[in-house]
C-alpha cells in the first residue's frame, strides 16, 4: 500500500533542506562581535594612574588590536571589537600606566556565536623589575597603494641615547627617519617585517611588525545623496569659512575623491528646523499649503538615497511630531524610490548627560518600527565626551564651535563626514588619509579611532 503525502508536507520538507543550505552558507562567513566589559576596581585601588587599556585577539591565522574606554570615576574599562571570525583565539589585555604595563592577562577564548560578552577576565600585576621591552610586536592594516607610516620604536632609549633600526625584508618601504618608516604594497596580502633595535651598549631587541594588506571596501557605496537638515548638515557663518568648509558634504566628497568614488551630493537646508518644519508646518514657504516645501520638492526629484535630519534633543523635547513627521517623511521617501537614512544629531553641548539616552532610544525604537537605517552621530560624539579625561572635558568641547553649544566645529563636521563615509563606503576611518587643515594629526587619528569603535553598521541599497 503506498502512502500518500499532502503537498503542504512536501513543501514544507523542501523548504526546511532549503533552510539547511542556507545556513551552511551563512555559517562559513560567520563573525563574531567581542564585548569586554569589566570593574576592575582593585587596578585603582592600587594607586596605579591607568592611562590605557588595550587588548590583542590572536591565532594563527587573525590577529588584531583595540583600545578601552575607561572610566576612572566608576573603574569601570570596556572595548568592542567586531567582525572577528569564529574560531579559538588567544585574548591578551593589558594596563598601563604611561607607558608601562602594570596589569595584564592572558586567555583562551573560542568564539562560535555573533556575540561574545567578557566580563570576569583576572588580572596579574606585573613584576616592579620587570622591563618593557624597547620595541613590541605590532599589528597594521593599510589599503593597497596608500601610505602608512610606522614607528618602529622610541629613537632614544631610556638614557638619551640614539637607537638604530634594521628592518627586513628591505622592501616596499622607505625610511623617513631612523625610527620611522613610510610602508605602501600594491599586492593584497600579509607581509610581516623583521624589526632588530640595536642600543648604545650593543642590546639588541627583536620584534615583528605584520601588516595587511587590503582592498578597499566600498562596494555599492551611493553617490546620488540628497541631505534634508538643518545647520548641523550644513551651519552658516565665517566660523566655517564662507559656509562652505563646515558642510557634511564637502569633507565627504573630500573622501569620495580619495577613494575614487563618485560622488553628486546635494542639499535641502532650512535653519533651525524641525522635522514638522522640514514638512512645511509651521513655517512654510507658501502658508497656504502646507507640506509643499523645498524639502519636498528636492525628495521629489527622485535621488537614490534621502539623509533626513532632525534637530538636536528633537526626540527628547517634541517625541510626538518628531515620530509623526518621520514617518509621512519616510513614507514620502519610500514613494519616491528612495533610501531614507535617519543621521541622528548629536545632544546639545550643555545636556549631553541630560538627553543623550532619551533621545538614542527614541530614535532607534522610530528607525525599528519602520525599518529605516539610522546613522548615529550622537553615539560619536556622546563617546568622545566619555572617553574625554582632560581637564575641562577638552577634547569633547572641542568639537563644538566657539562659544556655541549647537553647533560643531570645522573639526567636529569632519568627524560627521568621517562617520558617513564609514557608514556609506565600509572603509575604516582610521584608513582615510585626508583630513581638514583645522583638526592636527593627533586630534584626527582621535577622531577616526573613535568613529570606527562606534559606527559598526553598514549602508544597504
Amino acid at each position: 500500500m503506498k502512502t500518500k503525502f499532502p503537498f503542504f508536507i512536501i513543501c514544507f520538507a523542501l523548504l526546511l533542506a532549503c533552510s539547511k543550505d542556507d545556513g551552511n552558507t551563512e555559517q562559513a562567513n560567520n563573525e563574531t562581535t567581542l564585548d569586554i566589559i569589566h570593574n576592575n576596581k582593585i587596578i585603582f585601588d592600587a594607586g596605579f594612574l591607568i592611562s590605557k587599556a588595550t587588548a590583542t585577539i590572536k591565532n594563527d591565522s587573525y590577529q588584531n588590536s583595540f583600545d578601552f574606554a575607561i572610566d576612572h570615576t566608576t573603574h569601570i574599562f570596556n572595548g568592542t571589537l567586531t567582525k572577528i571570525p569564529y574560531g579559538k583565539y588567544k585574548l591578551e589585555v593589558k594596563f598601563y600606566e604611561k607607558d608601562k604595563v602594570q596589569f595584564y592577562t592572558n586567555a583562551d577564548i573560542i568564539l562560535k556565536e555573533p556575540e561574545k560578552t567578557i566580563d570576569d577576565l583576572v588580572f596579574k600585576e606585573t613584576e616592579g623589575n620587570e622591563e618593557t621591552p624597547i620595541i613590541t610586536e605590532q599589528f597594521l592594516s593599510v589599503n593597497k597603494n596608500k601610505n602608512l607610516t610606522i614607528t618602529l620604536g622610541p629613537d632614544k632609549d631610556e638614557n638619551g641615547n640614539p637607537v638604530t633600526y634594521t628592518v627586513t625584508p628591505q622592501e616596499n618601504f622607505t625610511h623617513t627617519s631612523e625610527h620611522i618608516i613610510v610602508y605602501n604594497n600594491s599586492t593584497i596580502g600579509k607581509y610581516v617585517l623583521n624589526v632588530t633595535a640595536k642600543e648604545k651598549d650593543n642590546t639588541e631587541t627583536k620584534s615583528t611588525i605584520t601588516i595587511s594588506v587590503k582592498e578597499p571596501v566600498f562596494l555599492e557605496a551611493p553617490d546620488d545623496i540628497l541631505f534634508v537638515g538643518n545647520s548641523l548638515t550644513h551651519p552658516f557663518g565665517s566660523r566655517w569659512d564662507g559656509d562652505i568648509k563646515g558642510a557634511v558634504k564637502y569633507h565627504l566628497k573630500k573622501i569620495y575623491d580619495e577613494l575614487n568614488l563618485k560622488n553628486n551630493f546635494t542639499e535641502a537646508i532650512r535653519g533651525g528646523a524641525s522635522l514638522k518644519r522640514h514638512y512645511g508646518i509651521g513655517n512654510p514657504p507658501n502658508p497656504d499649503t502646507p507640506g509643499d516645501s523645498y524639502e519636498i520638492d528636492a525628495i521629489k526629484k527622485q535621488h537614490a538615497v534621502t539623509v533626513l535630519q532632525p534637530k538636536s534633543d528633537e526626540p527628547y523635547y517634541q517625541l510626538g511630531d518628531y515620530n509623526k513627521y518621520g514617518k509621512l517623511f519616510f513614507d514620502l521617501i519610500r514613494s519616491e524610490n528612495s533610501i531614507p537614512i535617519l543621521y541622528h544629531p548629536w545632544s546639545l553641548k550643555n545636556e549631553q548627560d541630560k538627553t543623550y539616552n532619551t533621545n538614542l532610544a527614541e530614535a532607534k525604537k522610530m528607525c525599528d518600527k519602520h525599518g529605516v537605517q539610522m546613522l548615529n552621530l550622537g553615539a560619536v560624539v556622546h563617546q568622545i565626551y566619555l572617553d574625554d579625561t582632560t581637564l575641562d572635558k577638552k577634547l569633547y568641547n572641542r568639537l563644538y564651535a566657539d562659544n556655541d553649544v549647537t553647533h560643531l566645529s570645522m573639526e567636529g563636521m569632519y568627524m560627521v563626514a568621517l562617520s558617513f563615509a564609514k557608514f556609506f563606503t565600509g572603509v575604516n576611518a582610521t584608513d582615510i588619509t585626508y583630513r581638514t587643515e583645522q583638526a592636527d594629526e593627533e586630534y584626527a587619528n582621535m577622531l577616526k579611532k573613535t568613529v570606527d569603535k562606534v559606527i559598526t553598521n553598514r549602508f544597504q541599497q
